[in-house]
């Protein structure tokens, strides 16, 4: 511990005199990194050409295990995160929305609430995913699709919205994984379910230039309606 924050110290003298600079090895989740990634690492890199980022998917458990070991700087999942020995920065709340099959006779609707789907044959990620947990959560219904003789674990949200698009079964998908031209999405009545996506670190984290900057850069990269939790939203734990 001592030698850990002997090297915090010699980082932060380093970053008063020559501001936002090192290395920062990173964790994200793999449900939400190859849908943010791509809104801000570009021009954060741009914008800071001094930071070396190396960045790593892992499941929540991996990356909370990585932090507290000194493999990672930083990790970007869905909270809560409440242990005592990590700080964790809310960065925004992303909505949950139902993904069905064309046609499907709740599509006629504009929002659609939770107690639709409680008997919907729902495709789900495989355990150890937060997602699963919280797509179960909250149409309180597991199962593969209704279909009782298969048995289908995957970690790729693409790969629940394919199945879904054979005409089988839905799906809960983050918003950030909707394109523009998917038509066969609802949003939930107020209030809809969201996930909180977290920015985590290792108490103390001395380094708080990079750590700002790094939030503030991903916050301007989503949706501004993204970073307020008002009564028309309800957080959905994973645990």
């Amino acid at each position: 511990v001592v030698l850990r924050e002997a090297g915090q110290l010699k980082e932060l003298v380093k970053e008063l005199h020559t501001g936002i600079s090192g290395t920062y090895r990173i964790g994200i989740i793999p449900t939400m990194a190859p849908y943010l990634l791509p809104l801000f690492l570009p021009r954060f890199a741009q914008q800071h050409i001094q930071i070396q980022l190396t960045i790593d998917e892992r499941k929540t458990s991996r990356i909370l295990k990585g932090l507290r070991n000194g493999q990672l700087d930083m990790g970007i999942l869905a909270g809560p995160v409440t242990a005592d020995d990590l700080e964790s920065i809310t960065l925004f709340h992303e909505p949950f929305l139902a993904y069905f099959p064309e046609g499907h006779v709740l599509l006629k609707r504009k929002r659609i609430g939770r107690k639709d789907l409680r008997n919907a044959p729902l495709w789900v990620l495989s355990e150890g995913h937060c997602l699963r947990n919280q797509a179960l959560s909250i149409c309180q219904q597991p199962s593969s699709a209704g279909h009782e003789n298969i048995h289908y674990s995957t970690g790729s949200i693409e790969t629940l919205k394919r199945m879904v698009g054979s005409g089988n079964g839905m799906t809960l998908v983050p918003e950030l994984s909707v394109n523009k031209d998917e038509t066969n999405v609802r949003r939930f009545e107020a209030p809809e379910p969201v996930r909180d996506v977290v920015l985590v670190v290792r108490k103390p984290f001395v380094r708080r230039k990079a750590l700002d900057a790094l939030a503030q850069a991903i916050q301007q990269a989503v949706p501004r309606r993204f970073c307020t939790l008002d009564k028309d939203v309800i957080p959905v734990e994973h645990a």
